[in-house]
């Protein structure tokens, strides 16, 4: 049962709709031209975590070579690192989900944190021209 002071966590079908946002944004994100270092911002510092290696480990494997170097400095050498939906989830959606509500897990996150989380997304992205609409049934 829910204390009164507290919201539903997103639904299951929610939970479908931010996954296909991951894909929709990370493809309008390639199609625009625009690689991870051009979004995240310049200033913004990356630590590894074992997330973030299993992710780009193909990359890391060309770009790193065993350098142990941050992700923004491994990519401001001119490495171009296109956007893929585990990429969208883990250094954008995660992100603000932490620096706004403190919660690193999505199935924690209830039905108008996620709606939060989503237009100060689509609002930074709209920076760089692209615009994602969040998924619904309709669309």
């Amino acid at each position: 049962m829910l204390e009164s002071d507290q919201k539903p966590v997103r639904s299951i079908p929610q939970n479908s709709a931010m996954y296909k946002f991951f894909n929709m944004l990370s493809d309008s994100l390639n199609n625009a031209g625009l690689d991870v270092l051009t979004v995240l911002n310049e200033k913004v510092e990356i630590e590894w975590t074992s997330e973030l290696v299993k992710e780009f480990s193909e990359e890391l494997a060309i770009i790193l070579n065993g350098s142990g170097l941050t992700l923004r400095v491994a990519l401001d050498k001119g490495n171009k690192v296109r956007w893929t939906w585990e990429r969208v989830k883990i250094l954008i959606w995660r992100k603000v989900q932490i620096l706004q509500f403190g919660i690193k897990s999505t199935a924690k996150l209830n039905i108008e944190q996620v709606s939060r989380i989503y237009e100060l997304i689509n609002r930074h992205i709209a920076k760089f021209g692209v615009s994602v609409i969040f998924p619904s049934k309709e669309r």
